[in-house]
């Protein structure tokens, strides 16, 4: 006897709503943990460098969200184990993708660092006298070994008159830090002490820059 089409439908959509519980199940077995980049304390704020903030304490800055390509550009973080390929882990995201992310934390470790009158973000509406446009060459784990894991960071900075639209100065940062552990978790651990030191050697740079007085 040929089954009916009540009986076919019937048989679908059980079949459908299996492959959905089977879903939630692995998705429940599985849940997703989320990081950041968490905010510099002052103290990592050289000595060095507060005593140059007189000739910038007039000056605002404003801080863009970094140019990246689209595969940065996502909450996934990143790894590789062979040169030339990019993998992500599954169930460990950034809570933003890193551009945005490290926008937020740069714009806030400059404005601590005291160079500037003010430091604001890309949304800001203040008019400011210097942009600091970047941009992401690098920003994930790579696992030398099975459990020899490194946070890579590259990137490069322009520092841009507003008034005269003109490239000040231009910097590039690269560094690999070790991951305490080879996994997601000691990833973002290094990924966070980079993310520090690119902020303390990005300040180191803007305080050497001469800078004409209005």
């Amino acid at each position: 006897m040929k089954p009916t089409i009540l009986s076919v439908s019937y048989s679908l959509l059980t079949t459908l709503l299996l492959l959905a519980t089977a879903g939630c199940s692995t998705k429940a077995g599985h849940p997703i943990s989320y990081y950041t980049l968490q905010p510099a304390s002052p103290s990592s704020i050289t000595e060095h460098t507060r005593l140059q903030t007189d000739r910038f304490k007039k000056r605002t800055l404003q801080v863009t969200i970094p140019e990246s390509t689209r595969q940065i550009r996502t909450r996934k973080i990143h790894y590789t184990q062979i040169p030339y390929a990019r993998e992500a882990y599954a169930y460990h995201l950034w809570s933003d993708t890193p551009n945005t992310l490290i926008a937020a934390y740069l714009r806030a470790y400059l404005d601590q660092s005291g160079l500037f009158k003010a430091v604001v973000g890309a949304d800001s509406r203040a008019g400011s006298d210097f942009l600091l446009e970047s941009y992401i060459d690098a920003f994930y784990q790579w696992f030398k070994t099975r459990t020899d894991a490194y946070a890579v960071v590259k990137m490069h900075f322009l520092l841009i008159d507003r008034s005269s639209k003109k490239v000040i100065s231009a910097y590039r940062f690269s560094t690999q830090v070790p991951s305490p552990s080879a996994n997601a978790e000691g990833g973002v651990a290094a990924f966070n002490k980079a993310t520090e030191r690119m902020g303390s050697e990005l300040v180191r740079w803007l305080s050497q820059i001469p800078l004409k007085k209005h």
